[in-house]
């Protein structure tokens, strides 16, 4: 009879190299077993030891396991699986011809695991027909230093998509509590298939207080991340309240962002009544993050590259993603070059971004659309002017990929969070003429994130800030009476900026929207909480 289908949910792999001191891998598995919310399997990786010696331990390791009911696994030795009688063995790719001999020899109950880190070597594993497949490295680790280039939850993404639902798959590779949740969030594919569990060593393994390491994955694998909403509803009564958010809570912005737009995004988060502070110091990151209402803009501009970046960016992605705060990315000059192309694509791979704010070009290329071609960091690419529901389709698309909103500006403006897809009209010819402008709307949409309740759905106050932002230029333009000023009109749009957000206007009678209803899946998200929301096809300002 075939295997049974392994619960993969908290996969345990041993490494004797990172204990804790006056530990061992017997003791730290032992303690794991008595957690309240234990490893659900367990594999035996030893690497340097004798056969005999690894069969010694195996044994050992063998009757803890199946006093718990917990499956043992053994990387790679299947004669060491022979000789203790345990449930099956994890094979590397090296491995992978040896399955038929592993399973001839083990028998067709065992579980045999394979390891794969892409398409080829996916497509040759499904003919081989393991019992479930190992996804990796996610990330860099140090336990493995030989290790293929890290997929990222991009790249585990696009390998799921392609296992059949039948096939169970495990991710791993530099997994801790810190990641767990938006590397199983992210890792979704577009169908919704999803992980069946994440495979953890030194988080584990190299924990002085392995129980409480255990019983954390376990819970925080179980627990709603932080950085996600349940509720995808639109509420357009709520967008004057957003705007009175800011008023309220005084949003912190953390900005990383490049040097050109640095005074300018200060004064425009002044303007509407946050707070911005311009840190790239990584002992701040944690502390910052920690404080109340802050929201985080990366913006990759005056774009370095280089270890030195990779770190700042990641560093400051990670400490909000704990906290659970928003974070703006902006991929200036994503489809530029190479370089910038695939920096920004290490961004959104490597940690969860709440929005992708970008125009065209730069959206094209996080989509993956190589023949996106931009003239510079200020460029849309050679495709920019599609129709409505070309451009439409490309937001939501790619917000239902990476499951958050994606914004892409514009003449008109597209905003998705796959489920619900708007045009956003307001705005003004002078705000593609200035430098900055652009870049600093990524402020003030961070400003009312911020600001937003918990579990707020964030597409609200996303298309509060838009609109604010794009009606003040355009109110700036009128005062211009016809003149070509555009030094004026960026003085006089901070004025406007500022005077709109301590008004009390009904912000949703001047925002002129609609929702691209052929775009519309609430059902991804299941039935919309709260209040009636948008109906479909109706502006928000009618609404």
């Amino acid at each position: 009879m075939p295997p049974l289908r392994p619960n993969l949910e908290l996969y345990l792999v041993t490494d004797s190299a990172n204990l804790p001191p006056n530990s061992t891998v017997y003791s730290q598995v032992e303690a794991c077993l008595s957690a309240r919310h234990p490893p659900t399997i367990v594999q035996l990786r030893e690497k340097h030891l004798s056969t005999a010696k690894f069969i010694e331990l195996a044994r050992d390791i063998y009757a803890l396991t199946s006093k718990h009911g917990v499956p043992l696994l053994i990387n790679d030795r299947v004669d060491v699986a022979l000789a203790v009688g345990c449930e099956g063995v994890h094979l590397g790719w090296d491995d992978m011809a040896d399955v038929p001999t592993a399973r001839k020899l083990l028998g067709p109950e065992k579980i045999i695991g394979l390891s794969v880190s892409d398409h080829e070597q996916l497509g040759r594993a499904l003919g081989v027909d393991p019992t479930y497949l190992g996804i990796g490295p996610v990330f860099s680790t140090p336990t493995k230093p030989d290790h293929n280039a890290p997929l990222g939850t991009s790249g585990v993404r696009s390998l799921l998509s392609a296992i059949p639902p039948t096939m169970p798959a495990v991710a791993i590779g530099g997994i801790n509590h810190g990641n767990v949740q938006r590397v199983l969030f992210q890792s979704k594919d577009i169908s919704g298939r999803r992980l069946d569990g994440v495979a953890v060593v030194s988080a584990i393994m190299a924990s002085p207080l392995p129980v409480g390491a255990c019983n954390l994955l376990y819970e925080t694998i179980n627990w709603p991340p932080l950085f996600v909403p349940t509720d995808y509803s639109i509420r357009t009564e709520d967008f004057p309240i957003y705007r009175d958010n800011i008023r309220k809570h005084k949003p912190l912005v953390h900005h990383i962002t490049n040097n050109v737009v640095k005074s300018i995004s200060a004064n425009i988060s002044l303007a509407i009544g946050a707070s911005p502070i311009m840190s790239e110091n990584p002992a701040e990151f944690a502390d910052l993050a920690a404080l109340p209402n802050v929201g985080c803009v990366l913006n990759m501009g005056t774009f370095a590259g280089g270890r030195e970046s990779q770190d700042l960016f990641l560093g400051a992605l990670r400490e909000h993603n704990v906290r659970g705060n928003p974070v703006i990315f902006d991929p200036v000059g994503a489809g530029a070059t190479s370089a910038r192309r695939e920096f920004a694509q290490m961004i959104v791979g490597g940690g969860y971004c709440t929005v992708i704010k970008g125009n065209e070009g730069e959206i094209r290329s996080l989509a993956g659309l190589e023949t996106v071609e931009m003239r510079g960091v200020d460029g849309g690419g050679e495709g920019e002017g599609g129709s409505e529901e070309e451009l439409a389709k490309l937001v939501h698309d790619l917000a239902s990929l990476e499951n958050n909103i994606v914004l892409m500006t514009g003449p008109r403006d597209y905003i998705s969070n796959g489920a619900r897809t708007f045009c956003l009209a307001n705005g003004s010819k002078y705000q593609s003429r200035v430098t900055g402008i652009g870049c600093a709307l990524g402020s003030v949409i961070a400003a009312f994130c911020a600001a937003a309740p918990v579990d707020e759905s964030l597409i609200g106050p996303v298309i509060s800030a838009i609109g604010i932002y794009n009606v003040a230029a355009e109110r700036a333009e009128m005062l211009m009476e016809g003149s070509d000023q555009p030094g004026r009109w960026a003085t006089a749009f901070v004025d406007c900026l500022a005077a709109m957000a301590m008004s009390d206007e009904n912000l949703t009678e001047l925002i002129a929207a609609h929702e691209v209803r052929e775009l519309t899946n609430v059902e991804k998200w299941g039935k919309p909480a709260g209040r009636g929301g948008l109906k479909q096809d109706e502006d928000l300002a009618e609404a």
